[in-house]
C-alpha cells in the first residue's frame, strides 16, 4: 500500500488503496494529502467504499468539515450556534439563499430574530443528523 507523504494510507476517489483490493477509511485514509479528524468524512468514506464494492458509482470528492464542537481550519461558527443547522441545511443541499442573507448570521442586524429555515425549505433527501444519517 501506498503511503502519504505525511503518512498514513493514499487513497483514491473511491478510497481504494494502491491494493486494488484493499480499502482505507477515515483517519488512516489520505486523500489528495489530506487527512480528516472527523466522523462525518470517515462516514461518508465507508458509504463510497460500500457502493464500490455493489458497482454503484460514487466517489470521494470532498468532506463536510463541520461540526458543532470543533473544526479544522475550515468554517468556524463562534457564539451564537443556534442557527447551525438551518446553516448547514443550505450547504450540504445548495439551498438558495435569502434576500437578505445577512440575516441568517446577523437577525439582530437584519431587524428581527430569524425564523429558522423550516422543514418545506428542505430537500426530500436532506440528511438530519449526520450521527445516524437520519
Amino acid at each position: 500500500m501506498g503511503t502519504a507523504r505525511r503518512g498514513g494510507i493514499t487513497i483514491n476517489n473511491q478510497c481504494i488503496t494502491s491494493d486494488p483490493d484493499i480499502f482505507a477509511i477515515s483517519e488512516c485514509a489520505s486523500w489528495n494529502d489530506k487527512f480528516f479528524g472527523l466522523v462525518a468524512p470517515g462516514y461518508n468514506m465507508a458509504k463510497i467504499a460500500v457502493d464500490t464494492l455493489f458497482v454503484r458509482e460514487n466517489e470521494f470528492s470532498s468532506a463536510d468539515m463541520s461540526a458543532k464542537l470543533k473544526l479544522l481550519f475550515e468554517a468556524v461558527l463562534v457564539g451564537d450556534t443556534e442557527s447551525y443547522s438551518d446553516l448547514l441545511q443550505y450547504s450540504l443541499n445548495s439551498i438558495e439563499l435569502p434576500k437578505h442573507p445577512d440575516s441568517l448570521i446577523l437577525p439582530a442586524h437584519a431587524g428581527a430574530k430569524s425564523a429558522g429555515l423550516g422543514v418545506d425549505a428542505l430537500l426530500e433527501m436532506a440528511q438530519l443528523c449526520s450521527c445516524f444519517e437520519v
